[in-house]
């Protein structure tokens, strides 16, 4: 006869393939131990502790027996036997032992599951990847669902099913890392996906699932398997993601060796031309008609970089410094406009995305800003034509690659935003006939051999005419001169405040100006569709660690007088010395200004806007002790 016992999920019986009503109660359970300690005697002691795992009854032993009575009659019923001969439920002097005959003890899943688990391991550590994809992948499929799931279960059976529960996850491990060596990358995700929302705290399996996304070509893929990951875990368990796991997110981000598709077979691997594709690359965006009071700002750095003399692995830079919503972008976008003529092959624009937040919070990006400087390399080379298996595994090997495109097309490059030094270093051409020009809120003083332009706020003269002009007001009146000072020289907030009330009323103007001087209201108006004071001005805000906004915000109760580095030290209990270098790291993000008094004193202040940023941080955050020069 063929008989065989499923025990991987709800306990089925079958007989020549068809199932067979099993017993119900604890004779199910008696049926299932007996099973899974194979042909080994089960003392009844431990059969009566599975059956009343607190206190057994005194009619315990008596109901034992009629239990075991009843699996020999149906064993002997389903065996077709009448008398159970060859299938049989022994019973000895320490207890029961169940005998299958006629080869069915081999059609007992659970055995067959461990023979497959123990075979592909030994397969997969000898590299028998075919034996072991084999093995692996029937131990996996032999899984119904919860072990003994409609099962009553003691102390004993409970222990079992969380054991096979925990090596079918195994196999399932095993079974992803034979297909990842085979290079079956889409069959790792299609085995993985739900693997991994059922079992979030499988982090073998994440790692798994995030290594098949970027080999396969979708970086995209393992980056969001990371952050679901790291959700699952903190949510589920309160931890974050081990170092392991971590640093594999970091080799995808990287496109570190193994972290990229494999190379085609068919064809060795070509080599990369170091020319860009067919055509310019025209990335510029579009140009403003004017620069309100910048004309000799660009006419300086354009002479300069026109006239530079060419110094062998040399590019020509130009830094533009500011603080956010100045119109550091603008400035750079025209000059590169009228730097255009001068035969450069391709211009191109990357977004850098500004400082990174210091307290772990995301930052809206662009989709070229990236996650640090091999990013914007990755974005440039393609820009270039160069992806895929083109693409050097190896981050130094694209940064070559990269300036040797650069080199070639006589690249003009505008690097918006840069958050530091290590972004605009690893974008840097070293050749002559290639011009940079960099933004950034931080004043790259590491940069050497530079053009560097400082901006600042606009004059209330330049201020006035900027709004006029995109005002479309033929002349200044009071309300609309209170609006333009609440801007304070800001060219963004000039945009901002004349796009609102541009063919709108007096009234307005008055409602607008009122609003403005009103400290808590400030900000919230400076906002025009996607536009937002607020929000520019925070992201370098962010950007600061503890002390620096504890002193930031120290500062900021100073008002215009500003304050010594002496007080500020005395209010924080730090040296004096300590506290002026992250003063000039403020002043170098321009987030405090620096005056010298006529006693040679240098007193330190927040401007305007960000006076008001740090102030409603303060109302969050409760209120501070005001200090006095």
């Amino acid at each position: 006869m063929s008989l065989s016992f499923d025990l991987l999920g709800p306990l089925r019986v079958r007989v020549h393939s068809d199932p067979v009503p099993v017993p119900a109660g604890r004779q199910r359970s008696l049926l299932a131990l007996l099973l899974l300690d194979g042909e080994r005697t089960v003392s009844r002691d431990r059969l009566m502790a599975e059956l009343w795992p607190a206190t057994p009854p005194p009619s315990a032993a008596v109901n034992l027996r009629t239990y075991m009575w009843g699996l020999r009659t149906w064993l002997a019923r389903i065996a077709g036997t009448g008398s159970g001969a060859g299938n049989e439920l022994v019973r000895h002097k320490a207890g029961w032992t169940l005998r299958l005959a006629d080869g069915a003890s081999a059609a007992l899943d659970v055995a067959e599951f461990e023979r497959d688990v123990a075979t592909g391991a030994l397969a997969l550590d000898a590299a028998d990847l075919t034996t072991a994809a084999r093995h692996l992948h029937r131990a996996v499929r032999a899984y119904r669902g919860v072990p003994l799931l409609d099962v009553p279960q003691g102390p004993v059976l409970a222990g079992w099913a969380v054991l096979l529960n925990n090596r079918w996850m195994e196999a399932t491990e095993e079974y992803a890392e034979t297909l990842l060596r085979t290079e079956r990358f889409g069959a790792v995700r299609e085995l993985l996906q739900g693997f991994v929302g059922q079992h979030p705290g499988r982090e073998r399996a994440w790692g798994q699932l995030m290594t098949a996304c970027a080999r396969g070509g979708d970086t995209g893929g393992a980056v969001a398997t990371y952050r679901a990951a790291r959700i699952a875990l903190v949510e589920e368990f309160g931890v974050e993601p081990s170092a392991d796991l971590t640093a594999l997110y970091r080799a995808v981000l990287h496109r570190e060796a193994g972290m990229t598709p494999p190379p085609a077979p068919s064809a060795p691997r070509e080599r990369v031309p170091l020319a860009g594709p067919a055509g310019r690359l025209r990335q510029l965006p579009a140009d403003l008609p004017v620069l309100f009071g910048r004309e000799a700002a660009v006419r300086g750095l354009r002479t300069a970089l026109s006239n530079a003399p060419a110094v062998a692995g040399r590019c020509r830079v130009a830094v533009v410094v500011g603080p956010a919503g100045v119109g550091k972008t603008a400035l750079a976008v025209h000059l590169a406009h009228l730097l255009r003529p001068t035969g450069h092959g391709a211009e191109l624009f990357v977004d850098l995305g500004g400082p990174a937040p210091a307290d772990g919070t995301s930052r809206p990006r662009t989709a070229a800003a990236g996650d640090g400087p091999d990013a914007a390399v990755i974005r440039l080379l393609g820009d270039f034509g160069v992806t895929g298996e083109r693409l050097p595994e190896l981050p130094a090997d694209r940064h070559a690659l990269l300036r040797g495109c650069l080199a070639e097309s006589r690249a003009l490059l505008v690097l918006d935003d840069a958050a530091d030094l290590a972004q605009v270093r690893a974008l840097l051409p070293g050749d002559a006939a290639c011009t940079v020009i960099v933004t950034s809120r931080h004043r790259l003083a590491g940069l050497t051999d530079v053009h560097r332009l400082d901006l600042g706020p606009l004059d209330p003269a330049e201020a006035e005419l900027m709004f006029r002009t995109c005002a479309g007001l033929p002349s200044m009146d009071e309300p609309t001169r209170s609006v333009v000072a609440s801007c304070a020289g800001l060219p963004l907030a000039l945009l901002i405040t004349a796009g609102r009330l541009a063919g709108r009323p007096p009234a307005m103007t008055r409602r607008l100006a009122a609003a403005l001087r009103d400290e808590h209201r400030h900000l919230d108006e400076l906002v025009l569709d996607d536009l937002s004071v607020r929000a520019r001005i925070a992201v370098s805000y962010r950007a600061q660690g503890p002390l620096e906004r504890r002193i930031l915000r120290l500062v900021s109760t100073t008002g215009e007088a500003g304050i010594p580095v002496g007080p500020l030290a005395a209010a924080l209990g730090l040296a004096d010395h300590r506290v002026e270098l992250v003063l000039e790291r403020l002043a170098d993000t321009h987030l405090v200004t620096m005056t010298e008094s006529q006693s040679r004193v240098v007193r330190y202040r927040a401007p305007e806007l960000i006076r008001l940023l740090v102030t409603e941080q303060l109302d969050r955050a409760g209120s501070m002790k005001t200090l006095g020069a």
